[in-house]
Formats: structure tokens, sequence, C-alpha cells
């Protein structure tokens, strides 16, 4: 089969690529480049661009509009939170000190997360949260120490249950006082305590029965 092959250009003058169509073929002009990079075929057939490209446009017209720009995630890239934390962020399902993955959520930043569940637990508990307002560059400074507040050994970052260091505070003023093994903070092992109990019990329930 024969192809028309008769230049295509864009409504700004650039080159598109020539016609695919077969040759004599009845109406305009056409081929599968996107028509704005010219280069990547494209995927949406409405507006005949590609994924990168009409993301591209989209933004360009919601800052026309007044909007702000999308705050687009990239794993293992510089990312600049809305409270405006910056730092890299971790591979997709993953966690470092700066960001963490929630689920169909995404990445949020971990400082915002620690006030977060320092609440839900004041409230669990009955005690004073750490206060709401807390810098989260103040929270960051105790990340970079290098030893638990409590027992002074050195304090390595590891996550997972059990394992991710914990921001230690005053449960009646809410002052913070440094981030500490999860071990050495005093709910958590009581917390640990509880949970052992509990399957010692139903241990002692199996083997009677």
């Amino acid at each position: 089969m024969e192809f028309c092959g008769t230049p295509i250009k864009t409504r700004l003058g650039k080159l598109k690529g020539t016609c695919f169509r077969p040759l004599n073929h009845v109406g305009g002009h056409g081929n599968n480049l996107c028509w704005m990079c010219c280069v990547v075929e494209y995927e949406h057939k409405q507006s005949g661009l590609c994924a990168a490209c009409r993301r591209k446009r989209d933004i360009r017209d919601s800052r026309k509009q007044g909007a702000k720009p999308l705050n687009i995630q990239v794993p293992e890239k510089l990312h600049t939170f809305s409270c405006g934390c910056v730092g890299i962020l971790p591979k997709k399902g993953e966690q470092n000190k700066f960001a963490m993955w929630v689920q169909k959520a995404g990445f949020r930043c971990r400082a915002q997360v620690i006030l977060l569940s320092s609440k839900q637990s004041a409230k669990k508990n009955g005690h004073r949260p750490i206060s709401a307002s807390t810098p989260h560059k103040t929270i960051r400074f105790f990340m970079e120490k290098s030893k638990c507040e409590r027992c002074d050994e050195s304090l390595i970052w590891e996550f997972g249950f059990g394992k991710t260091p914990h921001l230690h505070h005053d449960h009646k003023t809410g002052e913070i006082y440094g981030f500490t093994h999860p071990k050495c903070n005093v709910f958590a092992m009581e917390r640990e305590i509880s949970r052992l109990r509990k399957q010692i019990r139903k241990f002692k329930l199996r083997v009677k029965g």
C-alpha cells in the first residue's frame, strides 16, 4: 500500500511528519503523532495529544484561570509539601524520615503525620498532645539527633511496627523532648505488654481447650 506522504504542519507551523493515510485518500491529512511535541504517538483521540503534553496543557490552562499549579508527587525526586517541608520522596509504597506512604492518599509529610498521630493518641489515652502549631522544622531538628532521648543509645531510623522512632513529649504540658526507641517510650511499652498478655491468654485458652 502506498502512503500519501504529504508533510503535515501544526497550527504554529511546526512540522508534524508526513501523512500516514493511503495515497489519494479522502479527507484531511493526518498521522498518529502528538500535535504538540510531534514525536510521541497521541493517546487521547479527542485532543490528539500524548499524556505528557496533555498534562502540560492542563497545567497551563489551570494557571490561566488563576488556579494553583498541581503539586505532583514523583517518587525518589525532590518534593515540596504544602506545609513547606522540602525533601526527597522514597519509593512508592515505602517511607523515610521525610515522608510516609499512605494507601490511596500518596505521600504525606512525616512531621504532619506525627502531629496527627499525637492528637489521636492523646484523645484515646486522655493526655495532652503535641501542639498542632508546632513548626515542622522543630520536629525535623530533633530527627537529626543521633541518640535516643531516653536511653542515650544510638538511634537508627528503621521503619515498621515497633521499629520507627517515637517523638517523646510531656503528657501534661505538651513539651517535646526528642525521639526515642519505641521500647523506651512508656506508652509503647505498656501497649506491647498489653498485647503480649492478650496473646498469652489466648494461648492458655487453646491449651485448656
